[in-house]
């Protein structure tokens, strides 16, 4: 790819977004991964009835593997990027990822504020 000016950008844009987008697989890969592992130690999510459970040692691989991935793959992912692709793609890439985090926090920010009003209407009620 041509790593300077837009021209070699935009004849290479697939190339580019293909490069962006294997961050975000490792990154969501990795959080899978460690989801598994808290739905399985969660007390609010171990009870939970699930159509399939993997067995036994399996949440020791995943998080292996999660563990794994952060620092290894994430690593190799932008370092072949900005090998392959030039830094734009991973920038571009970065700040699509680091875009969703405010929206987590928004999010978990209204499950607790929901659980909240809930929890005072119960104990609002008469008994």
């Amino acid at each position: 790819m041509d790593p300077v000016g837009a021209e070699g950008l935009i004849r290479n844009l697939p190339v580019a977004i293909l490069g962006a987008s294997a961050i975000g697989y490792v990154f969501v890969f990795a959080i899978g991964l460690f989801a598994y592992v808290k739905a399985h130690h969660d007390p609010r999510f171990k009870d939970l009835e699930r159509p399939y459970r993997a067995p036994r040692g399996w949440v020791w691989i995943a998080l292996a593997l999660g563990v794994m991935q952060i620092p290894l793959l994430l690593v190799g992912a932008v370092w072949i990027n900005n090998f392959e692709y030039g830094w734009l793609p991973t920038v571009v890439g970065s700040a699509v990822l680091a875009a969703f985090f405010p929206l987590w926090l928004c999010s978990q920010y209204e499950i607790k504020r929901i659980e909240a009003r809930e929890q005072a209407e119960k104990n609002a009620e008469p008994s």
